[in-house]
């Protein structure tokens, strides 16, 4: 009697180890499709804050709205915050898988712990219209850096031949072309990104420490998830804030 007893348990066991799988698979994928339509969200949330932006000239007027769409994205991707690298991988952005790839490799965090504003705030910098270092004050406002190495970002653009894009991305600074220049800002910033060598390439140029300062701006825009809107505009607002000296470093240049 006992053994049929066991037996009987054994095949009720059996019988529902179907269906507990089946649950774990419907929670499994629930979780799942709640995420891409989280994702979704702040790549819509996303590209709302480059439009605005662009709408106002990369004036800081209308900052309070950018600030809350980005408040909406950081709580949007909350749920990734939590889960490992590897998992979080799977809802990357295509185009961002190596940059991800080496963003994990240093230990940081795919998604931000707090929203990092849109609108970087210019701290006081030496004054001058040499050109390096102009393009050095624009970097270390639109990353948060204390500190960078002007004559490895001058190495690095030769190394990559970036001087032909970044002079177009100039003269659209200069006339004002706000919308073809984050245009042409995004391609420079895809290009790099699926460059294996390029973080490389930066931390040997400019250092570890500001190499890993730009990787964390990098996911504080959540660059990974969204592709590039939000780094984007923080970058052309930097160069706003800072184009009066841009300007006048290009014409010492004669450029």
């Amino acid at each position: 009697m006992l053994h049929r007893r066991s037996v009987l348990s054994i095949g009720v066991a059996l019988g529902g180890a179907p269906l507990l799988s089946s649950g774990v698979e419907a929670q499994s994928a629930d979780r799942s499709r709640d995420v891409i339509l989280a994702v979704a969200d702040a790549k819509a949330a996303a590209e709302n804050i480059l439009s605005l932006a662009l709408y106002a000239k990369f004036s800081p007027e209308n900052a309070s709205a950018l600030e809350g769409l980005n408040e909406r994205i950081l709580a949007s991707l909350a749920p990734l915050g939590g889960v490992p690298a590897a998992e979080a991988e799977v809802y990357v952005e295509p185009g961002q898988a190596i940059l991800t790839a080496q963003i994990n490799e240093r230990g940081i965090p795919l998604v931000p712990s707090s929203a990092s504003a849109v609108v970087p705030v210019v701290k006081p910098d030496s004054p001058g219209e040499d050109l390096n270092a102009a393009v050095a004050a624009v970097i270390k406002s639109a990353f948060g850096l204390q500190d960078l190495d002007a004559a490895g970002l001058s190495r690095l653009a030769e190394q990559f031949l970036l001087k032909d894009p970044l002079m177009r991305l100039a003269a659209l600074i200069r006339s004002g072309e706000w919308a073809s220049a984050a245009q042409v800002l995004r391609t420079l910033l895809t290009q790099l990104a699926a460059i294996w060598q390029a973080v490389p390439a930066i931390q040997e140029a400019v250092g570890a420490e500001a190499t890993k300062g730009i990787l964390n701006a990098v996911t504080a825009r959540y660059v990974p998830f969204v592709g590039w809107p939000v780094l984007v505009a923080t970058i052309l607002f930097a160069v706003a804030q800072h184009r009066e000296r841009l300007i006048s470093a290009l014409d010492k240049a004669r450029l």
